[in-house]
């Protein structure tokens, strides 16, 4: 049965299909990740040319044909553009991670309408604060989204004894048990959180994403902190990130 519906969505990815016509895929709260098609999207005149570009945000109105099975995007309203992401190359690289992450984990296979919430929250910080803010903003997105696909490690137990782990002592991240280990348990390649960056981790992670991004981390935290969140998103993908591939040295 044909069905004509109506959802709050965000524009997550953009493809051409023939010469005018757009493929989209989009976020909702219900039914986590829906690719439509945006018919004549791609030509001058089209009512959906501007309002199914990357990361607009609104309420998306569908019709479903299950003969075909498939979508089709008949209007959107958009509240929201994100015109600032879209024009500064360091917040859109990173709109974009988040994009990616969340497509090729099918949505993180978890709770759609709080990684809905947790999106929209993140882009309205990204497009307000200073590009410098970016990387901050990233780790906040990330170490929430693990949270809600449950791949979020563990700050206070080791990973690999399932014992308490050493207050005020560096951390290292084993990638095969996927958790922090202990300095005496840990190997040379392994990344090393300092007990800065874990105590700011523990601290921010317990904030709301705005309170989250009020505290500085401590110095040349920062970049220890992404390597280890971006390794475990890359994993859990199963594959590399086209984002931090053609982002290098942005992210």
């Amino acid at each position: 049965m044909n069905r004509s519906s109506q959802t709050e969505a965000i524009v997550l990815r953009n493809t051409r299909i023939g010469e005018i016509h757009k493929g989209v895929t989009l976020l909702t709260p219900d039914d986590g990740l829906v690719r439509a098609i945006a018919h004549g999207a791609y030509t001058q005149k089209g009512k959906l040319r501007g309002t199914t570009n990357l990361f607009c945000c609104g309420t998306c109105y569908l019709y479903t044909d299950r003969q075909r099975d498939s979508v089709k995007i008949t209007d959107f309203t958009v509240r929201d553009f994100f015109v600032p992401i879209r024009e500064d190359i360091v917040r859109f690289y990173t709109a974009s991670l988040w994009a990616e992450a969340i497509i090729k984990t099918h949505a993180g296979g978890a709770d759609s309408t709080r990684l809905f919430s947790l999106l929209i929250e993140s882009l309205h910080e990204l497009e307000v604060r200073p590009p410098d803010d970016a990387v901050r903003a990233s780790v906040q997105f990330v170490w929430r989204f693990l949270g809600i696909s449950g791949l979020q490690p563990d700050l206070s137990i080791a990973a690999d004894t399932g014992e308490f782990l050493t207050e005020g002592a560096p951390v290292s991240f084993s990638s095969e048990e996927q958790g922090f280990v202990d300095a005496a348990n840990a190997t040379d390649s392994m990344a090393v959180w300092q007990p800065g960056a874990l105590a700011y981790m523990r601290h921010t992670g317990s904030l709301t994403l705005r309170d989250a991004l009020a505290p500085l981390p401590p110095e040349g935290a920062l970049v220890r902190i992404k390597r280890v969140l971006y390794s475990i998103l890359e994993e859990h993908v199963e594959s590399p990130l086209n984002s931090l591939r053609s982002g290098s040295g942005i992210l």
